[in-house]
């Protein structure tokens, strides 16, 4: 009976023994690494699910685990929980939307979310920046229109000096053209509100000509009572009278019976000889005669040709002969 007993109990240490053995076999060692906090279990468990459970780690629906929830636990078995974090992302100025997400970066938020940036688009945070928990991430869209426009300017005016017009006399020699400027204009909008223009390209459709004046510097010369020279030429000087031979004793170009005067009543010039020149002289055109002083041309001749000069006389006309003579012209015509 004793010896009964005793092989009882020894039965039943050694079930003991086996129980406890495979209990030992079945424990398993677990590190959690909660969002990088770490957690190390030794558990009974044999799937992950469990394993969370017993160490009160709970998994929301947006955290993101290395493992399943049903996969079998072995010993040493990594179990990584990265917590999804609330952002804010507000895109063009638009309403803000919140993501929940277990990206690393704000990048990787972006690209996951499909959202594209163009090269010119701003963005409130680097895009290496890691993502926090409450992070506010703003895009600022930019974007570019062009405008060409046309524009003309006038060339400043250039003032020539000639010796070819009279001191003060300006004549304009070129009327120009204006300068075209063609101008690309670059419109630059943000979240779709012009916010600048600025000028990024200049083309010359046609550089244009400046208008130019010319300015007259001549001054003629004058006579010493203060009348002014139009030219100078050696006059071939005859003589005439009234009444010569074929003569009629009025000049030709206004009929004045001169007969018995050989001076003509100027309204500029006085009283002034009266000679015969070539037509190239018109009626009315004065002479300084050197001797003479100022005559009128009234009359006609037909040897009275070229740069002959007749004299009227009263009296020494055939003792007169020819004579050059230097002869200023004063005025030319009436």
């Amino acid at each position: 009976m004793k010896r009964d007993l005793i092989a009882f109990i020894m039965s039943v240490g050694l079930i003991v023994v086996g129980i406890y053995v495979i209990m030992q076999s079945n424990l398993k060692e677990v590190n959690i690494k909660d969002n990088g906090e770490l957690i190390t279990l030794t558990t009974y468990q044999q799937v992950v699910g469990d394993v969370l459970q017993e160490a009160l780690v709970r998994v929301g629906n947006f955290d993101e685990l290395n493992v399943g929830l049903d996969e079998e636990v072995y010993d040493g078995m990594q179990i990584e929980i990265i917590r999804a974090k609330p952002i804010v992302i507000n895109d063009g100025g638009l309403r803000s939307r919140l993501y929940v997400t277990t990206t690393s970066t704000v990048n990787d938020i972006l690209e996951k979310r499909d959202i594209d940036l163009n090269d010119a688009d701003e963005v409130s945070v680097l895009l290496t920046d890691f993502v926090e928990e409450g992070m506010e991430i703003g895009i600022t869209r930019i974007g570019f229109e062009y405008e060409t426009v046309t524009e003309q300017a006038n060339l400043e005016t250039q003032y020539v000096e000639t010796d070819t017009l009279r001191l003060g006399v300006e004549r304009v020699h070129q009327q120009g053209s204006p300068r075209i400027i063609e101008r690309v204009l670059q419109h630059t909008y943000e979240n779709g509100e012009r916010v600048s223009t600025g000028e990024v390209q200049q083309n010359i459709v046609d550089a244009g000509t400046a208008r130019i004046i010319h300015v007259g510097t001549f001054e003629p010369p004058t006579t010493a009572s203060g009348h002014e020279i139009l030219s100078t030429f050696t006059a071939n000087m005859t003589a005439y009278y009234a009444t010569c031979a074929g003569c009629t004793g009025r000049v030709a170009c206004n009929g004045r019976d001169v007969t018995s005067n050989i001076f003509f009543p100027d309204s500029e010039f006085g009283n002034v000889r009266i000679i015969a020149a070539d037509r190239s002289f018109p009626c009315g055109t004065i002479m300084e005669i050197s001797g003479v002083g100022p005559a009128i041309v009234l009359d006609r001749g037909g040897k009275v040709v070229g740069n002959v000069v007749d004299l009227l006389m009263d009296s020494g006309a055939r003792s007169f002969g020819r004579q050059n003579i230097e002869t200023n012209v004063l005025r030319l015509g009436w």
